[in-house]
């Protein structure tokens, strides 16, 4: 009977043993897979993004381009590609500019390296940006963040000028013309209201950011000092929901 049981002892240990060292080889395998991949997805953004940088106006419908930039920014981020991604945000077609903050947005969350589109994402604030711009941007404040910037100041400052705008976004809302054609509705301009404010009611201190905001917020509510306008939002957007 003691034999027996070594037996089964000595079994199970060996039947784990091949276990372990089939899934270690599986592993290595997929491991394998990966770099290969890894590789490959990387030499195609390479060739897109140095063929788009190369663009001056958008050579294709809008959603043919967008089939094409969504695959894109799934796909792994160097940061060799930083100059192409830069040259993309300071295009003047619109199209462009917002596959360049796309790009910017996919390099953050795999390489943190906000600063080095500071001085491209603050120069394209300075320009009379198109709504499906606003649209990238906000998506990049959600995904990323600004906060890294050296510049976050004026960033923020243009940022909530450009959000408080009423006027640009009726604009955007009767705008038609070939240039831009999306099939559906969007509230750029609503939703970086949305953020600013959630960011101010949600802050536990006066940061620079906030600071900068700040004089666009109290122009708009007719209100003076952080705590005052901390509290007033809190209040407008609990009776939102």
């Amino acid at each position: 009977m003691k034999y027996i049981k070594l037996l089964l002892i000595i079994f199970f240990i060996l039947l784990f043993a091949c276990n372990n060292y089939a899934q270690g080889d599986a592993m290595k395998d997929f491991d394998n897979f990966r770099n290969k991949w890894n590789n490959k997805a990387g030499n195609l953004l390479d060739e897109a993004l140095q063929y788009i940088a190369k663009l001056e106006n958008l050579p294709t419908s809008d959603g043919s381009f967008s089939d094409i930039r969504r695959a894109m920014v799934n796909m792994p981020f160097k940061k060799s590609q930083v100059p192409h991604i830069i040259k993309i945000i300071n295009k003047e077609d619109p199209h462009l500019q917002e596959a360049g903050v796309y790009f910017a947005s996919a390099s953050v969350e795999g390489l943190n390296n906000h600063d080095e589109f500071e001085v491209a994402l603050c120069k394209l604030m300075k320009k009379d940006i198109d709504s499906w711009v606003m649209e990238s941007i906000n998506s990049f404040f959600k995904t990323t963040g600004f906060i890294k910037m050296k510049r976050i100041d004026y960033f923020f400052y243009r940022y909530a000028s450009i959000a408080y705008d009423l006027k640009k976004e009726k604009r955007s809302k009767d705008f038609k013309s070939w240039v831009i054609m999306r099939s559906r509705p969007i509230t750029p301009y609503e939703d970086a209201r949305k953020l600013i404010e959630n960011m101010v009611q949600n802050s536990s201190e006066y940061t620079n950011e906030i600071k900068a905001v700040m004089p666009i917020l109290e122009k708009v509510y007719k209100l003076e000092g952080y705590k005052k306008m901390k509290d007033f939002l809190k209040e407008k957007n609990s009776l939102k929901k």
